[in-house]
């Protein structure tokens, strides 16, 4: 689980959580923490538990509007044997999926968290939340999915429907029976518009952190975008916890030496 512990000094905000990002397929020339095998992942995983994380998130299908689709079976056949042998080694493992029978043979497998990455509105991904009873993140994406995005308006139908959005999913999520839910402010998936003017985004979503837990009532995540740039993205990282962040997922552990620097 990945809520946080009362403190004992009123007013004193805690640290985030931090989430770390393992790709089990290299299908972008600038992936960071790619694992070609259980064995690499578990080092990387490792790394991310000695830097302080507080659990892993695998992905064997990229969110991107451009990668190439996989089937279930491949999903299935990159995934289980590294969730196996995280939770082996005592690892919190979150998987990214849209698919129920990912869902349901991830958390057979001992995964603890999904990162709902579209289909919540579809009936076999909500029999499948509502039987395995994970925690859940969930983003707001206008057309519930990560690859229906072309022909959007990044303020009319991201920014202006973003706090809306989250609480349908989490009142949906709920009446599941899903009893933990993480908002994402959904600034790490990628969308057709020149990146100046998405970094604008990205970077007002994070300033809202605050106005958008209160206005959903949940914890709310910051996927700390993954630039080949560190400066930049330990700059979107400090300022995330700046700005509240509950969890930041993030792709690199030296980013929790910002956060033990901040917090």
């Amino acid at each position: 689980m990945l809520t946080q512990e009362p403190t004992d000094r009123p007013g004193t905000p805690l640290p985030p959580h931090l989430l770390g990002v393992i790709n089990l397929m290299n299908e972008k020339p600038d992936v960071l923490r790619y694992a070609d095998s259980p064995e690499a992942a578990l080092r990387l995983a490792e790394e991310y538990r000695a830097a302080g994380f507080t659990a892993v998130d695998l992905g064997a299908q990229s969110s991107h509007y451009g990668v190439r689709r996989i089937d279930k079976d491949q999903e299935l056949a990159v995934l289980l044997p590294v969730v196996r042998a995280l939770v082996a080694e005592e690892h919190s493992v979150c998987i990214e999926t849209s698919r129920a029978e990912v869902i349901r043979a991830a958390c057979g497998e001992g995964a603890s968290i999904v990162n709902l990455s579209g289909g919540l509105f579809r009936d076999d991904v909500q029999a499948a939340l509502a039987e395995t009873r994970p925690s859940v993140i969930t983003a707001f994406t206008p057309r519930d999915s990560t690859t229906e995005v072309h022909d959007l308006d990044i303020e009319s139908d991201l920014s202006a429907r973003l706090a809306d959005g989250l609480r349908s999913n989490l009142r949906l999520l709920h009446d599941l029976g899903v009893e933990e839910v993480i908002a994402d402010a959904g600034i790490g998936f990628s969308y057709p518009v020149p990146y100046s003017e998405f970094r604008h985004y990205q970077v007002s979503a994070i300033r809202r952190t605050r106005e958008l837990a209160a206005a959903v009532g949940a914890p709310l995540l910051v996927a700390v975008p993954r630039l080949p740039d560190l400066w930049i993205t330990v700059t979107f990282a400090a300022l995330s916890v700046e700005h509240g962040a509950d969890l930041l997922r993030c792709h690199d552990p030296d980013v929790a030496k910002v956060v033990s620097l901040l917090t």
